[in-house]
């Protein structure tokens, strides 16, 4: 049986994206509960609430195997269609997500999976994926290779000094887009600044 926390999340995110583009994506739909789950930790919940983990790939994009699952309950159960990886949430889908977002028990996720989305209104997918391969867990599975487990101890310990850092400047903000988007800006400049360096060295 699927993990409940990931089958909500999974639900969750390909209806919001299929709202706005239409359909989703395996990549994206892990991408976006990944940074629900890094936005959850900013309001300084602990690791363990998220319910289930991640891993790094070597493409610097993350990947949860009880995502992955519970695509396919899903899917047997008619709540969602994948179509070579590309997922649409159905009529009957709409209906059970709409029923599970009035459980108090997915309040909290709500807030996170929400703001993660919203982060569409400054960043395209694009943009958002090349970002957050900068982030301190995933960016030794880009430049080292292979798949890593996501949210360990030394990663943990660099995403809250950045973490602390946007504290400084913003303070708890009480709308987690905006911590989310100063967040997502200064990756995207590492990203910036990698992709930079790679051209450099490849000129040499």
């Amino acid at each position: 049986m699927a993990n409940a926390s990931a089958s909500f999340d999974f639900l969750f995110v390909t209806g919001k994206l299929c709202a706005r583009f239409g359909t989703g994506t395996f990549g994206e739909i892990h991408l976006f509960s990944y940074l629900a789950c890094l936005l959850s930790l900013f309001r300084r919940q602990p690791v363990a609430d998220w319910g289930y983990s991640f891993a790094g790939l070597d493409t610097g994009s993350p990947f949860s195997a009880d995502l992955q699952a519970a695509c396919r309950e899903l899917e047997l159960a008619g709540l969602v269609t994948d179509n070579a990886g590309t997922i649409t949430i159905t009529t009957e889908g709409r209906k059970e997500l709409e029923f599970l977002s009035t459980l108090q028990h997915f309040g909290s996720r709500k807030s996170y999976l929400t703001a993660a989305l919203e982060s569409l209104l400054s960043f395209p997918v694009g943009m958002v994926r090349n970002a957050l391969s900068m982030e301190p867990g995933l960016r030794p599975a880009l430049k080292l290779g292979g798949t890593r487990p996501l949210l360990e101890e030394a990663g943990l310990a660099q995403l809250y000094e950045h973490f602390e850092a946007l504290y400084g400047v913003l303070g708890q903000a009480h709308d987690l887009l905006v911590p989310s988007s100063v967040w997502l800006t200064y990756l995207l400049e590492l990203s910036r600044e990698h992709d930079s360096d790679g051209a450099q060295h490849g000129k040499t």
